[in-house]
């Protein structure tokens, strides 16, 4: 988990990114579409941006949690299968001894086989 202040250091750049994207979209609407300046000095506006910032902020930090919790299930199906692993090899582990030995038996029986021909 992300510090506090790390955190923090993240809304205050979403704030920021979403604001400036609210100053571009008044410039363009002044600009090209003659929007009055007065509109955008009412207290409705102001209402509006404001709201329209907390909920950018918001939704960065749900999807910010949504992306925690994804994190914490990988990791925990992925510790499940290192212990998956772990286990089939030390299935295969303990059954090497007893291959070797077939093998070694194998071997000695036809080199025997050989020797009596």
């Amino acid at each position: 988990m992300k510090p506090p202040t790390d955190r923090l250091h993240a809304y205050l750049f979403v704030a920021s990114l979403s604001a400036i994207v609210i100053q571009v979209a008044v410039f363009i609407s002044i600009l090209l579409l003659h929007v009055p300046e007065r509109a955008f000095e009412s207290s409705p506006f102001r209402l509006a941006v404001v709201a329209a910032i907390g909920f950018a902020v918001l939704a960065v930090r749900r999807q910010a949690q949504r992306a925690s919790r994804e994190a914490a299930s990988h990791n925990r199906s992925q510790a499940k299968l290192r212990a998956t692993r772990a286990a089939c090899t030390s299935r295969r582990a303990a059954r090497a001894p007893l291959r070797a030995r077939h093998l070694r038996n194998a071997m000695t029986a036809a080199v025997a086989r050989q020797s009596a021909r």
